[in-house]
């Protein structure tokens, strides 16, 4: 092999779509599947409806929080200025703790 090949260190909009949509998939849809459609029996389809209305909102109210505080992390500068910095830190640490249990496998 020539010379070093160096790699770049970014991600951009597409790979961390994906990441998101695979954190997704992998974890709500694959895992509960089965124990869905034993509690909703034919209308297993009307629980993940509903359940991708939430998570449109849920969408919607991130977007909104990234809108309003531009900067890195929107849920803990929002809760810094409502409420302030220590229940920010502990906020902070429970989106990280959501982040690792939901790419957990």
């Amino acid at each position: 092999m020539k010379g070093k090949v160096e790699l770049k260190r970014a991600l951009g909009l597409f790979a961390i779509t994906l990441s998101g949509i695979g954190i997704i998939l992998g974890a709500g849809i694959y895992a509960l599947l089965g124990e869905a459609a034993g509690l909703a029996g034919n209308a297993v389809w009307m629980a993940f409806a509903l359940s991708a209305l939430v998570a449109l909102f849920t969408g919607f109210s991130y977007a909104e929080l990234s809108s309003m505080f531009p900067r890195a992390s929107a849920e803990y500068e929002y809760t810094a200025q409502a409420f302030g910095r220590f229940l920010a830190f502990v906020i902070g640490w429970l989106i990280s703790f959501s982040g690792v249990i939901g790419a957990a496998p």
